[in-house]
């Protein structure tokens, strides 16, 4: 795939390992600059080792920083208040019934599957409507998916798209 990723900055969170990771390693094949996200820096300079071992010609940065937090969130955005592309990675499952969970670990995943990605995209979704050369441009909900994780129903999903659809219309999106 040749995607000419080249130039471009993303942002992949909680990026130190699994699926993550494998993200962060495909966008740098493709020629990006690619901040690879955890919540300690061990484990960031980890995946880093690993990335840099197998892809010597790599432009890879690390962020350390609990982007399941405000206050990580806001570390993210000082340290990078712009990218070109951001891959919301972050999130979490318990497998707790429906009837077992606790307001505490529903409010602890709303915060964390929710809220960091909203907290990052109100940041970085304004600068991403506009073509970014032969990458081209795509309508931003082809690019925004949301799915339902294990039994943690995303009903705000419905919402937060149609705030986003308020607030850049029908703009393309690069992705």
């Amino acid at each position: 795939m040749n995607l000419n990723l080249n130039g471009l900055t993303a942002l992949v969170t909680a990026s130190t390992g699994g699926i993550g990771l494998e993200i962060a390693r495909s966008l740098a094949i493709e020629g990006a600059r690619v901040i690879v996200n955890g919540r300690t820096q061990s484990n960031v300079e980890k995946a880093l080792t690993e990335l840099r071992r197998d892809l010597s010609s790599a432009d890879l940065v690390g962020l350390a920083a609990d982007n399941g937090t405000a206050g990580g969130c806001a570390t993210t955005l000082s340290t990078w208040p712009q990218v070109d592309i951001l891959v919301n990675n972050l999130g979490i499952y318990e497998a707790i019934g429906f009837f077992d969970e606790t307001d505490g670990a529903w409010q602890k995943m709303f915060e964390i599957n929710i809220m960091s990605g909203v907290r990052l995209a109100r940041q970085y979704l304004p600068g991403s409507t506009v073509s970014q050369g032969d990458a081209g441009t795509r309508p931003w909900e082809d690019c925004i998916h949301f799915e339902r994780i294990g039994d943690f129903p995303r009903a705000g999903d419905g919402s937060l798209q149609r705030h986003q659809d308020d607030a850049i219309g029908n703009r393309p999106l690069s992705c």
